[in-house]
């Protein structure tokens, strides 16, 4: 009798699991797959996380009849919130409630490496369309970059600095909150002295230091790099453009290629250059702008990222003998495409390649001062 009240305790028990499982919790048609999409859909960084939600959908929109053996796909949103511990459950929530097993998501490092470790303890897919942190691509075989690495970004603008802008001395700026600041930063100094240059004082703070404080601990300096998410650069440039004895030179990350940085450095007539991976000026970037209904100069780089992600996903998926992450993440490996962001391959890798650019933000326009390929 003990042994049959613990056989029975068992079964049920085991029922309770599989009833919360992933592939039994959610209630879908046959042939349908559900992408998990998790993005700051709320919080300091919500315009961008926003921006990115349209161009997903659009890019859901265009592929429908596009691409062949494409199954019905649903997308399932998550909002991290801007924060690291709400992307890591939102992911949870999704693959456990909505039967996600492949992602896409985390609209900056911080959520991405988040999102990311979940992932890799429940075997699920990842692909994180806007994230650059250097580890990502070293946290398992279904953990994929779409954009470079901060390493490759950081090696690109530090040679530009020196070779090309004659930028020999710079104060480099690190918000120590933000893994993506730190890990550029950390990338960008390396690169940037092997390349000739001195960093004349590193200056640290993190998301609660006030703007006119950051400013105090530069002093003058005739070029400033600041590796930072918009949501800090707008504040400590305004303070910098306002209230500095000096101007310098700003030097910047991927994250600077949104309109709402452009207006400020604009407005102030302030001299900015930072890397990226578009080209503002080719006639993708101008197609991709009209299907968005917006002017290209209105179109963030974070866009056409999370446009380009989806369509790769949605490309692998389409090829891949079975929907399982495994088997998407295979054929995700061996995928080039020709994008709105140019041409993004993978190459046998978790990164994608791409080809590079570092661009000045001119009072009217975007202008292009070289590209990684083709040197202009």
């Amino acid at each position: 009798m003990w042994r049959l009240r613990v056989l029975g305790f068992l079964i049920l028990a085991l029922g309770d699991w599989i009833g919360t499982s992933p592939s039994a919790s959610a209630d879908r048609p046959a042939g349908e797959l559900r992408i998990g999409v998790v993005l700051s859909l709320s919080g300091r960084n919500q315009g961008v996380g926003r921006a990115m939600q349209g161009a997903i959908e659009q890019a859901v929109r265009d592929a429908v009849g596009r691409i062949p053996r494409l199954p019905s796909i649903r997308l399932e949103w998550g909002d991290d919130q801007g924060t690291a511990r709400q992307a890591s459950s939102e992911t949870r929530r999704l693959a456990q409630a909505a039967g996600v097993s492949i992602f896409l998501g985390g609209s900056g490092s911080n959520q991405a490496l988040a999102m990311a470790q979940v992932c890799v303890r429940l075997s699920l897919l990842c692909l994180t369309p806007s994230a650059t942190h250097t580890q990502l691509e070293h946290m398992g075989p279904l953990v994929f970059r779409f954009l470079p690495s901060n390493e490759t970004m950081a090696a690109f603008l530090a040679r530009v600095a020196v070779q090309d802008l004659k930028l020999q001395e710079v104060a480099l700026l690190t918000n120590v909150s933000n893994a993506f600041s730190t890990d550029l930063a950390r990338a960008f100094r390396k690169h940037y002295e092997s390349a000739g240059g001195r960093v004349l004082q590193e200056v640290v703070y993190d998301a609660e230091t006030p703007p006119g404080t950051v400013l105090a601990r530069t002093g003058t300096a005739p070029a400033v790099f600041l590796p930072d998410n918009q949501n800090m650069t707008v504040p400590i440039v305004t303070v910098w453009a306002e209230k500095a004895p000096s101007r310098p030179v700003f030097l910047g990350p991927d994250s600077w290629s949104i309109p709402e940085v452009w207006a400020l450095f604009r407005r102030y007539g302030l001299t900015a250059y930072y890397v990226t991976y578009y080209d503002p000026t080719a006639p993708a970037w101008r197609d991709f702008a009209q299907r968005l209904r917006k002017k290209p100069e209105e179109v963030s780089a974070f866009e056409g990222a999370a446009y380009d992600s989806m369509t790769l996903l949605l490309e692998a998926v389409a090829r891949a003998e079975s929907p399982t992450p495994a088997a998407v993440a295979q054929v995700l490996r061996q995928m080039s495409l020709e994008g709105v962001t140019g041409r993004v391959r993978f190459r046998q890798s978790q990164s994608a390649d791409h080809e590079l650019f570092v661009l000045q933000v001119l009072p009217d326009r975007l202008r292009v001062v070289v590209s990684s390929v083709q040197g202009r």
